[in-house]
């Protein structure tokens, strides 16, 4: 994938998958209510960021996006706007 991308293009992947990823890590402790909202930032900021992402990569199989729309979706979705 890196020489399909460019590095703006991989960082924002690389920066949706790291919250990704951290959700994963949390995942059962958020589930349970062991999370207590504003208790740590990065935590919170995962969960902002998962049910966006997550709709994000639904598609069904009739759909389909380019990588350029798709990098677009994403950085509005992180907020990162056109760089």
């Amino acid at each position: 994938m890196p020489a399909c991308n460019d590095r703006r293009e991989r960082d924002l992947i690389l920066r949706a998958r790291t919250l990704m990823s951290a959700y994963d890590d949390m995942e059962e402790m958020i589930r349970l209510g062991a999370y207590r909202p504003g208790s740590d930032p990065r935590t919170g900021q995962v969960i902002k960021f998962h049910e966006p992402l997550e709709a994000f990569l639904y598609q069904d199989k009739e759909d389909g996006t380019d990588i350029a729309s798709g990098c677009a979706m994403l950085e509005q979705i992180l907020g990162e706007g056109a760089q």
